[in-house]
């Protein structure tokens, strides 16, 4: 048997975005608003090169990591149960503009 990667996570759940990793307790069943539950679990990370909110970029003004905010995203039913992938998403903050701003994901 190959050993659970990454890849293999996000090709049986349906997540493409290959900035997202998962942690070693990538799955679970838990009960959530009263339903037993499928939940992924990963991060997301990358390093920007722009603010998306003044438009200023890294090389202009420091960019820095700001730590993460924790997100619950619904993906479809998975053997018939609620299923939700809990990710981690990297915050920044911009010293240009003085606001921090979240890592994007494409789960589609």
């Amino acid at each position: 048997m190959s050993a659970i990667t990454s890849n293999n996570i996000a090709n049986s759940s349906g997540i493409t975005d290959e900035n997202i990793s998962f942690s070693k307790t990538w799955c679970e069943k838990q009960v959530i608003k009263g339903f037993s539950s499928i939940c992924y679990y990963g991060t997301l990370t990358y390093t920007t090169s722009r603010c998306s909110n003044c438009g200023f970029t890294s090389e202009t003004v420091k960019i820095i990591k700001y730590g993460t905010k924790l997100s619950r995203i619904t993906l479809t039913k998975s053997a018939n149960l609620p299923t939700y992938l809990f990710l981690k998403k990297q915050r920044f903050y911009c010293e240009g503009c003085h606001t921090t701003l979240l890592s994007p994901h494409h789960l589609h």
